[in-house]
């Protein structure tokens, strides 16, 4: 796994523990300001964030719906919260500590 991919594996996990700790719901632009909080600087733009929901939502983790076709909206599914407990590996997403 190359150091890019390592980082995305790492924010898609952080997207995931902010969701649960917002009731298991978010938005790209919640996540987006999360990532920016952490130190998560580099690329994070909307663009990025809406295709980290979008692999988050291939690997059934969390579902997508268009609010107003204005913003994306996401809900952890029973998949995401097995990723964050640990019980279930999903590549391209890194494991909780």
């Amino acid at each position: 796994m190359s150091f890019l991919d390592r980082v995305d594996a790492d924010r898609r996990l952080i997207m995931l523990q902010v969701m649960e700790q917002d009731a298991g719901h978010s938005n790209e632009k919640n996540l987006q300001t999360a990532l920016l909080s952490m130190g998560e600087v580099k690329g994070v733009v909307p663009g990025y964030v809406r295709r980290q929901m979008e692999f988050l939502e291939t690997a059934r983790c969390v579902t997508l719906e268009n609010f107003r076709d204005q913003m994306l909206v996401c809900a952890l599914t029973p998949t995401g919260r097995a990723v964050l407990r640990g019980s279930m590996s999903i590549d391209g997403i890194s494991r909780p500590e």
